[in-house]
């Protein structure tokens, strides 16, 4: 399988807005899905790229989180419930011709985070308290399964790519000796995570890349492997 490649892709702030929703934990949160500009003229070109296998790859700490925040109610984010929103970003993608193979996420969150939500104010479910799950970005477990599910090993693909609005995106990427490409949105700045992949990229030339639109990331892979 020389010639196959593949694409792990972050969901929030990526494919879709995030403005810190936590999406399932609203009511309303079929409403609050949008598109980053790009995403559908690019995960189209990359459906049809022959040899290409994406998928979508996302942390999802809101599960560990409970009690209610302002609008966000953690007891209704569950795993069943990051499913069903899931499914609705697949679903729309699919009636636009844009879906990819699948979709896998991780719940968990390490003791780091457990600090930072206590400083906010917010409670974690020790139960989804795992330091260091091989599930968790940076670490590769995503990419494995998206691997297995492609009935395949990472080895076996001639390139890895993973496209995310944050370092650990990017820092997964070369834990699965692949390349990482930071497309930024308003959070990537605000937690100083473009400077520190502008780092890698000095580090990791040709591991390393920014793209500002999603479509544009796409095209550099495409370019890449052509």
């Amino acid at each position: 399988m020389p010639n196959e490649i593949l694409v792990g892709i972050d969901r929030d702030g990526t494919l879709i807005k995030d403005e810190n929703y936590y999406l399932g934990s609203q009511e309303n949160w079929q409403e609050l899905i949008d598109f980053m500009p790009g995403v559908i003229g690019g995960m189209r070109r990359l459906k049809f790229a022959r040899g290409a296998h994406s998928y979508i790859l996302s942390n999802q700490a809101g599960v560990a989180l409970e009690g209610i925040d302002g609008a966000k109610n953690f007891s209704r984010l569950t795993e069943a419930m990051v499913r069903q929103v899931n499914d609705e970003i697949m679903w729309k993608l699919c009636i636009n011709g844009a879906e990819p193979e699948g979709i896998f996420f991780c719940p968990y969150v390490d003791k780091q985070y457990v600090r930072k939500a206590e400083e906010k104010g917010r409670s974690v479910n020790p139960l989804y308290v795992r330091e260091n799950d091989r599930s968790m970005k940076p670490n590769i477990g995503l990419l494995e399964r998206a691997a297995m599910h492609s009935a395949r090993e990472l080895g076996d693909f001639s390139k890895i790519y993973v496209i995310g609005d944050r370092l650990s995106d990017v820092q997964m990427a070369h834990n699965a000796e692949g390349i990482g490409i930071l497309v930024p949105d308003y959070k990537t700045r605000e937690l100083g995570d473009v400077s520190n992949v502008e780092q890698l990229m000095r580090d990791k030339p040709e591991k390393t890349f920014i793209c500002e639109r999603f479509d544009l990331a796409i095209q550099l892979i495409l370019e890449q492997v052509s």
